[in-house]
């Protein structure tokens, strides 16, 4: 057996960023043991006693077992510091406080540094008496990694209050009130340092997050909320990719899995969505510019809903947004746009290749009346279809060959008269009749003959048009 082989396996290792003791050993240099720790208070307030005396480098280890505390974990890193909080599997930290079980903060004023801050490989359990599961304020270099993190269900599993270039990755965020919240905050300018959403001081946004190979399911209302309100800044480039997200939004159907507000740039790409009652969420209808979406790029992602959410993307007051190369299981309805008259419009939409099974279309719902497709500067001719089912007209009897003329509105109208209508008869009413020429096409709706095949009266029934436009 080779040497190098022989040590390591005297060495147990733990973590993304390797962390190796030796078996059987309580510490390694610069690594603290959290069975170890002194003082014989909450767990919480030992692991806070060792972070407030540890610098510039701190690594807290966890051993496998059932932990349980109430004071709040409070980890304030200086700038470019390295901190490390690290479990390994069978660690498990059970949260009975009426706070955040995890605190991230800053502890210093005027300049947010980079923290080198990653929290990873145990299980963090809540119960609804408390906030959040990891509560992170602003700073950079941000990790969270490989956790599973459950039970705050009145709260968030992880809330990300203004923080900027971190990542959430490979861990389950399931059975909380959110699975991942994210929005601007202020923070003070003076000592004490404090920071809220509502103000006043300092603003910070939360731009480039990456949230990534995760599986959020079974929050009661949104999977991933990220808002900024109305005199706020703008929560920009950030990426949503790789992650499974199913069954949230079990609280009412109003909720669901992705919900993005007052946001530039955000990718969401390589998801995979199903049983939710709402999937991706762009905007919030009848609000305008202080909660628009814009620029976001929504691509490669997969909908397994047939029987839950009746459309995959939702865009309520949205610019700019590119949909492009995403993929379903069937579903009735593909993408929607949604708006108040005025408040705002879906202007620049573009529309790309899709595999929807139904159809590479917009169908809409609610208060509105605007294209399906507005082509904007920059966006790139797709066709747009879309089809109506509608009641016949009734023929009395007569002559074989009596016409009457049926009429159907589009779900939503053209941007321009469709340049191709098909119609056929969905179901045949009384006697024997067709469909025949069409009598008028326009944005807004078809008028088609029904024909009747016999002397007897015939007709009604309904019958189905599929149209489509391209601004070419």
């Amino acid at each position: 057996m080779g040497s190098a082989f022989k040590a390591l396996v005297k060495v147990g290792c733990w973590g993304t960023i390797l962390l190796c003791l030796p078996l059987g050993a309580q510490t390694a240099p610069g690594v603290a043991n959290a069975r170890t720790l002194p003082g014989n208070g909450d767990l919480g307030a030992k692991i806070n006693s060792y972070f407030s005396s540890c610098s510039p480098a701190c690594t807290l280890y966890l051993p496998a077992g059932t932990y349980t505390y109430s004071t709040t974990i409070t980890i304030a890193p200086p700038a470019f510091a390295t901190y490390r909080l690290m479990g390994e599997k069978g660690t498990v930290l059970k949260y009975g406080g009426s706070g955040d079980a995890i605190f991230v903060t800053s502890n210093h004023v005027g300049q947010v540094g980079v923290a080198n801050l990653q929290i990873s490989g145990f299980q963090l359990l809540g119960t609804s008496s408390g906030v959040d599961g990891i509560r992170i304020q602003p700073t950079n270099g941000v990790t969270v990694d490989q956790m599973l993190i459950s039970g705050f269900s009145a709260g968030s599993g992880i809330w990300l209050e203004g923080p900027n270039s971190m990542s959430i990755q490979n861990s389950i965020l399931i059975n909380n009130e959110y699975g991942i919240m994210a929005e601007s905050t202020f923070c003070s300018r003076a000592s004490p340092y404090a920071c809220s959403p509502t103000g006043p001081g300092i603003e910070y946004d939360p731009n480039g997050v990456h949230i990534h190979d995760n599986y959020i399911a079974a929050n009661g209302k949104w999977g991933i909320f990220l808002q900024t309100p109305s005199g706020h800044g703008i929560a920009r480039s950030n990426i949503v990719a790789s992650n499974v997200l199913e069954n949230n939004g079990s609280a009412s159907p109003v909720y669901g899995d992705i919900f993005m507000s007052r946001d530039q740039g955000t990718v969401i790409e390589g998801n995979y969505f199903e049983a939710s009652p709402r999937h991706i969420v762009l905007g919030t209808k009848g609000s305008g510019p202080v909660s628009q979406s814009s620029g976001d790029h929504i691509t490669g992602n997969y909908f397994n809903s047939a029987k839950t959410a009746p459309y995959n993307i939702e865009l309520e007051d949205a610019r700019w947004t590119v949909i492009d190369a995403n993929n379903d299981y069937y579903i009735s309805g593909k993408i929607c746009e949604i708006h108040t008259p005025g408040a705002g419009d879906e202007y620049g939409t573009v529309v790309g290749l899709n595999g929807f099974t139904t159809g590479n279309y917009l169908t809409c719902v609610g208060a509105g009346t605007f294209p399906a497709y507005l082509p904007g500067a920059n966006s790139f001719t797709q066709p747009v279809t879309q089809s109506v089912t509608f009641s016949g007209c009734r023929i009395p009897a007569g002559s074989i060959g009596t016409i009457c003329i049926a009429s159907g509105q589009w779900p939503a109208p053209f941007a321009g008269t469709p340049s191709s209508v098909v119609c056929s008869m969905a179901s045949a009413g009384d006697g024997a009749n067709t469909v025949g020429a069409l009598t008028g096409i326009s944005k807004s709706g078809v008028n088609v003959q029904e024909i009747s095949l016999s002397t007897a009266a015939a007709g009604g029934g309904s019958i189905t048009c599929r149209g489509e436009w391209s601004s070419n």
